[in-house]
């Protein structure tokens, strides 16, 4: 009797002990098939899977199949290599999310196929589990290129964190590397000459495991890296008196090579004596000659001749003037240009104080037609140029911080014209610059009735700006130029 109770209660033991644990995992709809037992179970709020499966008497090993359907079908295929593991290890395997970021169909289904496998390597029991569905949504699918270059590049894919991209030669898994936050990567230090290739981009989101359907490449042949000789730039403003250097320039698509910014633009302009000029204060002059120098390095998988290049400005041959700074990797290239004379019909300097780096705005506006525009220019000594006005009547308003107003009225006709413009800080009646007491007697006399201000002498000396000019106005220059308080 005692022996019969303790065979039962160690039968109980061992079915108890072979049960899988289910605590906190999904539902499952799908039974499981063949005569090895297997539960699948997904535990979405830590995104894995355990595979549970009953010992097989007599196994050594168990071989294991991990499948995952194609989106809209109950199609699966196999993702990755085939598992393997001793039977001596349990009956159990842990799925984690890197197995959802597989190579596969891209489904959010899976199964597991189970055989075990005896001493002699015989199949001696198999098993399908059932099926569980993982709560991973599928990114967008990349669109790739392979280039003979071997350059692999794709679009961006939205919420994507990385991407795995694949090589294959001759239809054989050859390289395998993911690159972060990069829609391109030159693989060509892997590559043989002559040897075709392909690749598979699959889009990956690191944070909550989603991942895209792979793409792949056309299938390519290495021809190593691609040699530069011949450049064209073109789309060159080129200089007009009055204007300020513009560093803008155009080349081909898909050239294999893109301008440097080294200092104001992609285009350098020299002046005739070798100097930089600087399209903030600068601006070119009739008659004068420049030279627009780009320099120009390869993009990745290409690199420059070493000998023999060629090369056009603006569709004029500069070749001669082509020089390596660096071999394969750097060249300067440059061109010479006269500055025409400008078609502008308003020129002239504006000169200001204070902080040379804020900007004077100057207004214009035809009295007849009420048009207006708008230039703006930096440096308390400028130069401007206001291009193509209709003739007529027009008023001119200039301003810059912590400066008083000034108002010009200026009758334009067909002939260019110059007219220079000049404004003073708030406080500085007498146009040096500077608020001094000579420029607060100025203000007192004419609060005191002793003398008249007028003009734009009124204007400077209205600091409060009420349009009168009284003691208040007085004090507060004079509290400025004895630096009790400032005006600004």
């Amino acid at each position: 009797m005692k022996r019969s109770i303790v065979c039962l209660i160690l039968s109980l033991l061992l079915v108890f002990t072979a049960m899988p644990m289910t605590v906190g995992a999904a539902e499952t709809d799908t039974a499981a098939t063949g005569d090895l037992s297997i539960d699948f179970v997904y535990y979405p709020d830590k995104n894995f899977a355990v595979a549970y499966w009953e010992p097989v008497y007599n196994a050594v090993r168990y071989d294991i199949w991990f499948e995952n359907s194609k989106p809209g079908t109950d199609h699966f295929a196999q993702v990755g290599s085939v598992l393997s593991q001793s039977a001596d290890k349990g009956c159990t395997m842990t799925f984690d999310s890197s197995f959802f970021l597989d190579a596969g169909e891209g489904g959010s289904d899976y199964l597991v196929k189970i055989e075990a496998i005896d001493q002699y390597g015989q199949m001696i029991a198999n098993g399908q589990s059932n099926t569980i569905t993982t709560n991973i949504e599928i990114l967008k699918t990349p669109k790739a290129t392979f280039g003979t270059n071997g350059i692999i590049s794709w679009n961006p894919v939205p919420n994507a964190k990385s991407y795995q991209v694949t090589i294959y030669r001759d239809s054989i898994q050859y390289h395998c590397a993911v690159i972060t936050a990069q829609t391109s990567v030159n693989v060509s230090n892997h590559l043989t000459l002559g040897n075709r290739y392909f690749a598979f981009v699959v889009a990956v989101n690191g944070e909550d495991f989603r991942n895209s359907l792979r793409c792949q490449t056309d299938v390519v042949t290495y021809q190593g890296t691609t040699v530069v000789s011949n450049f064209v730039i073109s789309g060159i403003t080129e200089p007009v008196a009055g204007q300020a250097p513009d560093g803008e320039c155009l080349i081909p698509a898909n050239c294999g090579y893109r301008p440097t910014i080294p200092n104001y633009g992609y285009i350098s302009w020299y002046d005739d004596d070798g100097n930089l000029l600087n399209p903030d204060t600068d601006r070119f002059k009739a008659g004068e000659k420049y030279s627009a120098q780009v320099t120009l390095i390869p993009n990745e998988g290409y690199e420059f001749a070493e000998s023999g290049l060629t090369g056009t400005m603006n569709g004029k041959d500069t070749t001669k003037s082509i020089f390596i700074a660096t071999a394969k990797k750097k060249i300067y290239m440059s061109r010479w240009f006269t500055c025409a004379a400008s078609d502008d019909v308003l020129s002239g300097t504006v000169t200001s104080f204070l902080n040379s780096t804020d900007e004077t705005t100057i207004t214009f506006r035809n009295l007849t037609t009420n048009a207006t525009g708008i230039i703006r220019v930096k440096g308390n000594s400028a130069t401007y140029s206001i291009p193509k006005m209709p003739a007529g009547q027009y008023m001119i308003y200039v301003t810059k911080p912590n400066h008083a107003t000034r108002t010009y009225h200026i009758i334009v006709n067909a002939a260019a014209q110059t007219l220079n413009l000049k404004i003073h800080p708030l406080g500085d009646i007498n146009g040096d610059g500077k608020i001094t007491t000579v420029d607060y007697g100025k203000a007192n006399s004419h609060a005191r009735g002793k003398s008249t201000l007028s003009g734009y002498e009124f204007s400077c000396a209205d600091v409060n700006a009420d349009s009168k000019v009284s003691t208040a106005d007085a004090g507060r220059i004079n509290a400025h130029a004895k630096g009790r308080s400032k005006l600004w």
